[in-house]
């Protein structure tokens, strides 16, 4: 899982023809026009989604751009685990590939959620953040990638 989301959303979450294609050679089923639109808000509009059959099982891709004044893209990758020590895991498989660590961690009754600070040198760091939604096993590895060195919050 980190793999993917290391080859999808940090090395392409901010391009959005380098992800599409990258989802393409790798057999996405991409989302239609219509499915995009329907998930687009007033911050994000969604400008790319697919989901993949993988070692691990079905995986979702989402790519989103930020709405003007701001600038920039969020990337995340979802998939259903089959028990809480994977999720546990991930997150150590997270902090060996992107050399990071915990920035921020809140524990809720049914859903855990990491954030981290990925350093890319002279450029922008990464926001990412893990989510584990433990009654239904699901977790969202989310990467932001913005044009601005963004705030340590």
């Amino acid at each position: 899982l980190v793999a993917l989301a290391n080859e999808a959303c940090f090395v392409r979450g901010a391009n959005v023809e380098g992800l599409r294609q990258w989802a393409e050679a790798s057999h996405g089923t991409a989302a239609t026009a219509k499915e995009l639109q329907s998930q687009s808000n007033d911050y994000t509009t969604l400008v790319g989604g697919w989901t993949l059959s993988t070692s691990i099982g079905v995986v979702a891709v989402i790519q989103s751009e930020f709405r003007p004044p701001q600038s920039g893209h969020v990337c995340s990758i979802t998939a259903k685990l089959l028990d809480d020590q994977q999720h546990r895991q991930t997150k150590a498989d997270f902090e060996r590939q992107f050399e990071t660590r915990i920035e921020e961690e809140k524990d809720a009754p049914d859903q855990h959620i990491d954030r981290f600070w990925i350093e890319r040198g002279k450029g922008p760091a990464v926001k990412a953040t893990i989510m584990f939604t433990k009654s239904k096993r699901v977790i969202t590895i989310r990467m932001i990638h913005g044009n601005a060195r963004p705030l340590r919050s």
